[in-house]
């Protein structure tokens, strides 16, 4: 039994009256061995920051370059983000597991892709900068489920 079993000694303040139509809290499950982190799906942001006049060849490149993720092992899915000021475009790519993002980062094909090429010569020339973080999914959700019908 814990606090929440007896619904009719929860109160919403010093001065009200007990609530009895909340359903008692279960005992939550015993915890399961955690997965190793390595086997976790995983979220890669590229953050490029640019002048707003860079901005239409950079997100020209960034579209094309993001069907090629398609053709790679544990892709997800991916989408681009303009920011509102027009100077941010981040890059969301969903893995299946780190190693595959992993993979993909190491792949020659990016060296060899036009798109590729002209994105990584406009970064070296000084036209933008680039930002990668990885993340692990810890948690995730859905759109409410409508109620009733």
């Amino acid at each position: 039994m814990n606090a929440f079993s007896d619904s009719s000694a929860i109160e919403t303040d010093d001065h009200a009256a007990p609530v009895p139509h909340l359903r008692p809290v279960p005992d939550p499950a015993p915890p399961r061995p955690a997965a190793a982190p390595e086997t976790w799906p995983c979220t890669a942001t590229v953050t490029l920051t640019c002048d707003r006049s860079e901005m239409p060849e950079f997100l020209r490149l960034a579209r094309v370059l993001l069907g090629h993720f398609r053709t790679l092992d544990g892709f997800l899915g991916g989408e681009l983000l303009l920011g509102a000021d027009g100077t941010r475009l981040i890059t969301r790519l969903k893995w299946r597991r780190r190693a595959h993002h992993e993979a993909c980062i190491a792949d020659p094909m990016w060296d060899t892709l036009p798109e590729s090429v002209a994105f990584q010569d406009r970064i070296a020339a000084g036209l933008g900068t680039l930002v990668l973080d990885v993340y692990v999914s810890v948690a995730a959700t859905g759109p409410a489920r409508p109620s009733g019908g």
